[in-house]
């Protein structure tokens, strides 16, 4: 997938909601879907910027990844790395997320 000029928006995640991404950490690999892509139009810092926005990802695995930048793939959309924190934990995993100013 190619990114439009200006760079990632939330509109270049959006189709991809409820898609999976493959986290690679030291040779384990771990499950990541898509849950979430919401702009933040109130923390623009300028009318030159893109409108900020959050990413959030979900892993059905109980174990921790601390927060830190990491290599995610997607089937079509490629490589990016993102620096991901950990949100919140419930019965099924946790959820990460990734905020684009």
């Amino acid at each position: 997938m190619a990114l439009p000029p200006k760079g990632l928006s939330v509109q270049v995640f959006e189709p991809l909601l409820g898609q999976s991404f493959i986290l690679a950490d030291g040779g384990s690999e771990t499950a990541l879907e898509l849950v979430s892509a919401r702009e933040r139009p109130e923390l623009r810092s300028g009318p030159e910027f893109r409108v900020p926005f959050f990413l959030e990802f979900k892993s059905s695995s109980p174990a921790l990844k601390p927060q830190r930048i990491y290599s995610l793939r997607h089937a079509t959309f490629g490589e990016i790395e993102l620096f991901l924190v950990p949100l919140r934990r419930d019965a099924t995993g946790w959820t990460y997320l990734a905020t684009f100013n």
